[in-house]
């Protein structure tokens, strides 16, 4: 899990998501997501940032291969 900014992170590997779930704890979790739209006619999904109020993690989704410590956030 690389630091981009004060409490920011970038998350490209399964090591790093499970990094990241295993010291994050919110009751509630802001999310927002990115798409690839260009040639293609159903989006791909790109990015996923979550928030909850105090950290910020940039969730690079075409790089992450396991998800499920992301389901057991």
């Amino acid at each position: 899990m690389r630091q981009i900014a004060d409490n920011r992170f970038y998350i490209a590997n399964d090591s790093d998501l499970a990094a990241a779930t295993d010291v994050a704890c919110a009751v509630v979790l802001g999310i927002d997501t990115e798409f690839i739209r260009i040639d293609t006619f159903y989006p791909i999904p790109a990015l996923l940032q979550l928030s909850d109020g105090k950290q910020c993690w940039l969730i690079d989704v075409l790089h992450i291969n396991n998800f499920a410590p992301l389901l057991e956030f």
